[in-house]
């Protein structure tokens, strides 16, 4: 469903990287017309401005909302297979990002048969049972939205954000691409905690505008800073993603 053939990666001061057409443009265009309205989303405050649907947020509006609507509904499915982690992983491995995710040998029989079938589908045995994937709708909106410089919290692995807006929907002069940083002061440089920076703590060392039908894809390190800068764009404009989360299961 997704694709990352044309996956291309930076690796200082971290592994981000971005594909384009990550979805066939006639799906992807339907999933951008079922997107969930606002009204089904949570206020996130503290240091983000964006609205939220997902697992952790809203659970049972989101989850009534993805059981009413097929798209969605097979994209959840598609996510949630067991497959897609190794996937991830192993386009990433290709392009030299290896996170060493590896199931340590046993002699159970059920273990042994998951490794088997994983070396069967050309994927090397990677420790599945540890890692989950998840996706949150998220929305930040063109007057004032931002998101501030973090790293992201320590459960996580690797992000993927992928655009949803329509053709001409979301001009580039709007603003609202995410910022690869990195901090000012020598003694923010270690977060892995996901300690937030203001704006002015941080240098901006690239910007992924933010285009329909792509997606930028992020390894969490101690330093894996990313920011949204405030949008400066009309009240009722909306930057309208959908996040994929590979995180530790427990």
């Amino acid at each position: 469903m997704l694709s990352f053939d044309q996956a291309e990666f930076r690796y200082e001061p971290f592994p981000i990287g971005l594909t384009k057409e990550v979805l066939a443009p006639d799906h992807y265009r339907e999933l951008v017309a079922a997107f969930p309205d606002i009204a089904l989303m949570k206020r996130m405050d503290g240091n983000i401005n964006k609205l939220s649907l997902s697992e952790k947020n809203n659970t049972l509006r989101y989850r009534s909302f993805v059981r009413s609507n097929p798209l969605w509904r097979d994209f959840h499915d598609y996510i949630k297979r067991r497959g897609f982690i190794g996937d991830i992983l192993k386009m990433l491995r290709e392009r030299h990002i290896d996170l060493n995710l590896k199931r340590a040998a046993t002699t159970t029989s059920g273990a042994w048969a998951r490794v088997l079938a994983s070396l069967l589908q050309g994927q090397p045995p990677y420790d599945l049972t540890r890692l989950s994937a998840r996706f949150e709708f998220s929305v930040v909106h063109g007057n004032g939205g931002y998101l501030k410089p973090h790293t992201d919290t320590p459960k996580k692995f690797i992000t993927l954000v992928i655009s949803m807006i329509g053709e001409g929907e979301w001009p580039l002069e709007y603003g609202g691409g995410t910022d690869v940083n990195r901090a000012l002061d020598v003694r923010n440089a270690y977060n892995y905690a996901n300690r937030s920076l203001e704006f002015s703590d941080v240098e901006i060392l690239h910007t992924y505008d933010f285009e329909p039908n792509q997606c930028v894809i992020f390894v969490k390190t101690f330093n894996s800073l990313h920011s949204v800068r405030p949008i400066h764009a009309p009240a009722d404009a909306l930057r309208k993603s959908l996040t994929i989360n590979i995180e530790r299961a427990h």
